[in-house]
């Protein structure tokens, strides 16, 4: 986990030293705020499928099975919510990436 966060900051401070190769300001600042879209973007994707992950593990079924009909339904409608949101996250994240020319 902590190999892939260095990754992830090595990445970005790449990113922010070639900002600087970029002669217009508009051209520096449009390019900066895509990267802080990036930078928050992973942050929440990390954050969401960390409680996801928490939420069910070791084994989803066996978290369902535990509960009442009711209650499993409720965590079962959660986890649909929160996975519907990363995949919105993560296609916004490919998104972003392909149309910035600062991305490596």
């Amino acid at each position: 986990m902590f190999s892939d966060l260095k990754q992830i900051v090595d990445l970005l401070r790449s990113i922010f030293q070639g900002l600087s190769g970029f002669k217009k300001r508009s051209e520096r600042r449009h390019n900066i705020v895509g990267l802080l879209k990036v930078c928050f973007l992973i942050k929440d994707i990390l954050a969401d499928g960390r409680n996801l992950l928490l939420a069910a593990c070791p084994e989803p079924t066996s978290v369902l099975a535990a509960l009442e009909p009711e209650a499993a339904h409720r965590v079962l409608m959660d986890w649909q919510r929160g996975l519907k949101k990363q995949r919105t996250r993560l296609l916004a994240l490919n998104d972003i990436s392909v149309g910035n020319t600062a991305l490596p």
